[in-house]
């Protein structure tokens, strides 16, 4: 009914995710991060979730800590970023600056 609905193309990208088919997720929800206006934390954790499943730490940690600057208060995302530079340390890749 609505395509173009942020909120809705967020959602389908997230059942994706549940469903294990990170390709469409990823597909769905870096659509819904670009017509979602004012930004949304809970758009940026779930790209950051899909890119994490992807095996895509840096992207997934970038788009934690935009999350994160959107949702100060939430603490699951700062678990989430601090596991991903931990993840990133061990491999020896510098972790992307905090936006």
């Amino acid at each position: 009914m609505d395509p173009q609905n942020a909120a809705y193309i967020d959602s389908l990208g997230w059942y994706y995710f549940k469903k294990g088919n990170f390709t469409q997720a990823l597909t769905l929800l870096k659509k819904a991060a670009t017509l979602i206006k004012p930004e949304d934390a809970i758009v940026d954790e779930h790209l950051g979730d899909a890119y994490s499943a992807e095996n895509d730490t840096t992207d997934a940690l970038n788009y934690w800590q935009r999350a994160s600057g959107l949702d100060k208060e939430n603490k699951e995302i700062a678990v989430k970023i601090a596991g991903a530079r931990q993840k990133l340390a061990r491999q020896g890749t510098p972790a992307p600056a905090q936006p």
